[in-house]
C-alpha cells in the first residue's frame, strides 16, 4: 500500500514539474499584444519576421531568447528595458513571451 502511495505521489510531482516547464502564451494573440503596443519592441530591438528593424537593444533573431528569458525580461525590464508588468496582464506578457520564443526557435 506506501508503494502504491509513493508512486501516486511521485507522478503528481513529475507532472506538475512538467506542466511549470510548459510554457502556457499564445503566440498568436502575443503577436496582436506586440502590434496594439505599436510595435515598441522594435524600437529597439531586431526580429525579422515581426518587422522590428531597432538597433539599441539585443537582436532577438541572433539571441534566440527562450520562453521564460523573454517573460522574465517583459516582466523585469533588464538594463535599460522598461518592465511592461504593470501595463500588461500576466496573459498578455506569457503571449509575448510565447510569439518571440517561437519566431526565433525557426
Amino acid at each position: 500500500m506506501k508503494l502504491v502511495g509513493l508512486g501516486i505521489v511521485t507522478l503528481l510531482f513529475l507532472g506538475a514539474c512538467q506542466a511549470a516547464d510548459t510554457p502556457r502564451g499564445d503566440p498568436e494573440a502575443g503577436r496582436m499584444v506586440v502590434d496594439n503596443l505599436d510595435k515598441s519592441c522594435g524600437l529597439c530591438h531586431t526580429l525579422a519576421s515581426a518587422g522590428f528593424e531597432g538597433t539599441a537593444a539585443p537582436n532577438l533573431d541572433d539571441l534566440r531568447p527562450g520562453y521564460e528569458r523573454v517573460l522574465n525580461a517583459v516582466r523585469r525590464g533588464p538594463g535599460m528595458m522598461p518592465s511592461y508588468s504593470d501595463a500588461l496582464t500576466e496573459d498578455e506578457m506569457h503571449d509575448i513571451a510565447a510569439f518571440i520564443s517561437r519566431e526565433v526557435s525557426g
